[in-house]
């Protein structure tokens, strides 16, 4: 999702109106690795920049149920016949956007699960404000979930579920907030150039990737 939010901000910057884009957590810091083999426990990890837990629900032995943040992104793994289910909580501050923005949304990237069916759910401040099943063997799914500018003015808590039938697996990029400002926006030259060498460049990395 981090190229997805970049190509959003390029391609609003060369339109009529402007992208914006409030990146809440991008996994490039604060690797956390959680392992749980006692049925029925959680085990939780808080490093300053996300509050990390997983709590086993069902288990057959050998147990692997792992929840781990590395290499940019957040990985969940599940042996067969274990159920888990992973919570992801960050504190938001207060957040400033522009006025008369429009198509405001919570924005974040699945970038694989396996064909076991899962479940996301977002809550803010102890409220659910999404949920929603993922679709099996998902890649490169990006999710937009409308929200309001006065629900996160103020800040709050910020809090992913993840969940699945036994043996889920998933990996999942970044996530942020993301705007329309539709106050007409005009570059420079010098800044329409930079933009088009920002998209050639994503295109590259990812025709390298593919």
């Amino acid at each position: 999702m981090k190229k997805a939010l970049l190509c959003c901000a390029l391609a609003g910057a060369m339109s009529t109106a402007q992208a914006g884009v409030f990146i809440i957590d991008d996994f490039n810091t604060g690797d956390q690795s959680l392992s749980n083999s006692i049925l029925g426990s959680t085990v939780s990890d808080n490093n300053g920049i996300r509050t990390l837990s997983t709590t086993l629900n069902a288990a057959t032995q050998p147990i692997r149920s792992e929840a781990i943040v590395s290499n940019d992104h957040l990985d969940i793994m599940n042996g067969v016949g274990e159920n888990s289910v992973v919570s992801v909580l960050w504190s938001l501050p207060p957040i400033t956007l522009p006025a008369n923005i429009t198509n405001l949304s919570f924005i974040f990237e699945i970038l694989d699960s396996d064909g076991n069916p899962t479940n996301v759910s977002i809550k803010l401040n102890s409220s659910t404000i999404f949920t929603s099943a993922i679709p099996a063997n998902a890649q490169g799914l990006v999710s937009s979930v409308p929200i309001s500018a006065a629900l996160i003015s103020g800040g709050g808590t910020f809090e992913l579920l993840i969940s699945g039938a036994a043996g889920w697996d998933m990996s999942i990029d970044a996530f942020g907030i993301s705007w329309t400002d539709p106050t007409p926006s005009v570059p420079e030259p010098a800044s329409a150039t930079l933009a088009a060498l920002g998209l050639a460049t994503l295109a590259a990395l990812r025709k390298r990737k593919s």
